[in-house]
């Protein structure tokens, strides 16, 4: 995944509309890793691991994710609606 952040903004537009005109961009290529099929479907927080590296020059270029947790079809209250972490 990638695109823009702006650094110190207060929302989701103005991020984006910050990071475009000070072209800060943000990488991250992950790998993620599911430990058991079943235990991952049949579990509320569907959790997996997630190692890969954080491009961004603003942070410092190159940043490793060594010990990641990733999330996916997280139950937040309402049934139309799924989250990803």
């Amino acid at each position: 995944m990638k695109g823009y952040a702006g650094f110190g903004a207060t929302g989701y537009r103005d991020g984006f509309d910050q990071g475009r005109t000070d072209e800060s961009y943000v990488e991250a290529q992950m790998t993620i890793h599911v430990d058991g099929v079943n235990r991952f479907i049949t579990t509320p927080e569907h959790q997996a691991s997630i190692r890969g590296v954080i491009l961004c020059d603003r942070l410092g270029g190159r940043l490793p994710i060594r010990r990641g947790i990733f999330n996916i079809f997280v139950d937040e209250g309402d049934p139309t609606r799924k989250a990803i972490r």
